[in-house]
Protein backbone atom coordinates (compact mmCIF):
# COMPACT_ATOMS: atom_id res chain seq x y z
CA UNK A 1 0.00 0.00 0.00
CA UNK A 2 1.62 3.53 -1.03
CA UNK A 3 2.02 5.85 2.20
CA UNK A 4 0.06 9.17 1.41
CA UNK A 5 1.51 12.58 1.33
CA UNK A 6 -0.84 15.73 1.86
CA UNK A 7 0.50 18.94 0.40
CA UNK A 8 -1.01 22.29 1.93
CA UNK A 9 0.88 24.77 0.03
CA UNK A 10 -1.52 27.47 -1.87
CA UNK A 11 1.71 28.46 -4.76
CA UNK A 12 0.37 26.03 -7.24
CA UNK A 13 3.82 25.69 -9.11
CA UNK A 14 5.47 24.47 -5.50
CA UNK A 15 2.48 22.44 -4.56
CA UNK A 16 2.64 20.78 -7.74
CA UNK A 17 6.65 20.41 -8.12
CA UNK A 18 6.83 19.08 -4.62
CA UNK A 19 3.82 16.42 -5.53
CA UNK A 20 5.91 15.39 -8.80
CA UNK A 21 8.98 14.83 -6.81
CA UNK A 22 7.15 12.32 -4.45
CA UNK A 23 4.86 10.85 -6.98
CA UNK A 24 8.37 9.67 -9.07
CA UNK A 25 9.73 7.76 -5.36
CA UNK A 26 5.77 5.46 -5.32
CA UNK A 27 3.69 7.97 -2.61
CA UNK A 28 0.30 8.91 -2.93
CA UNK A 29 -0.43 12.83 -3.52
CA UNK A 30 -3.26 15.08 -1.67
CA UNK A 31 -2.72 18.24 -2.76
CA UNK A 32 -4.76 21.41 -0.93
CA UNK A 33 -4.15 25.07 -1.25
CA UNK A 34 -5.86 26.16 1.93
CA UNK A 35 -6.29 25.13 5.47
CA UNK A 36 -9.99 24.19 4.70
CA UNK A 37 -9.15 22.07 1.79
CA UNK A 38 -6.90 20.30 3.75
CA UNK A 39 -9.03 19.95 6.70
CA UNK A 40 -11.53 18.14 4.48
CA UNK A 41 -8.87 16.46 2.87
CA UNK A 42 -7.64 14.72 6.03
CA UNK A 43 -10.61 14.12 7.49
CA UNK A 44 -11.44 11.12 4.42
CA UNK A 45 -7.95 9.89 3.95
CA UNK A 46 -5.04 8.59 6.09
CA UNK A 47 -1.90 10.61 5.75
CA UNK A 48 1.50 9.07 6.40
CA UNK A 49 3.17 12.67 6.16
CA UNK A 50 1.76 16.25 5.58
CA UNK A 51 4.12 19.22 3.86
CA UNK A 52 2.68 22.45 5.48
CA UNK A 53 3.50 26.03 4.00
CA UNK A 54 3.35 28.27 6.99
CA UNK A 55 1.40 31.36 5.37
CA UNK A 56 -2.02 30.28 3.91
CA UNK A 57 -4.95 32.49 2.54
CA UNK A 58 -7.06 31.71 5.45
CA UNK A 59 -4.70 31.24 8.18
CA UNK A 60 -1.62 30.31 9.40
CA UNK A 61 -0.47 26.83 9.13
CA UNK A 62 2.20 27.03 12.13
CA UNK A 63 -1.10 27.75 14.16
CA UNK A 64 -3.57 25.10 12.54
CA UNK A 65 -0.28 22.30 13.19
CA UNK A 66 -1.22 20.97 16.18
CA UNK A 67 -4.88 20.44 14.72
CA UNK A 68 -3.68 17.75 12.04
CA UNK A 69 -1.44 16.13 14.75
CA UNK A 70 -4.41 15.80 17.18
CA UNK A 71 -6.86 14.56 14.07
CA UNK A 72 -4.60 12.10 12.55
CA UNK A 73 -3.92 10.51 16.28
Amino acid sequence: MKKTILILEDDEHLNRGIGFIFEKDGYQILSAKSINEGKRLIKHNKVDLIILDLMLPDGSGKRECNYFRQIQT
